[in-house]
């Protein structure tokens, strides 16, 4: 078990991030000490964060990320290879965007 700061620097995410998915139940914490309210988190927070950063990288919302995550049908084999699709149309859209910008520097 990681304490927040732990995972907060393992993961890249803030600490007050890690606090708002709690509170919106996108990542609970697999333990909160109820003396201290410290918040603890498992091999599992760490998989379903790979997920979330996944998610946000290729522009879904926190409410779509959480919503997919829910989803009883949701399969992480699955979702990997959706977010290979989308990795790939995101670096053609991106490529298109470089090439367009490249003639226009050319036509200068």
């Amino acid at each position: 078990m990681y304490k927040i700061k732990q995972f907060s620097t393992m993961v890249g995410v803030s600490i007050r991030m890690l606090r708002h998915y709690d509170k919106i139940g996108l990542l609970i914490p697999e333990y909160i000490n109820q003396e201290n309210a410290y918040r603890y988190y498992g091999e599992k927070n760490l998989a379903l964060m790979q997920q979330v950063l996944f998610f946000k990288e290729l522009d879904f919302s926190l409410k779509e990320i959480k919503d997919i995550l829910n989803d009883a049908s949701f399969n992480s084999k699955d979702a990997l290879s959706m977010q290979k699709n989308l990795l790939q149309l995101k670096k053609q859209r991106l490529s298109a965007m470089i090439s367009f910008i490249d003639e226009l520097l050319n036509d200068k």
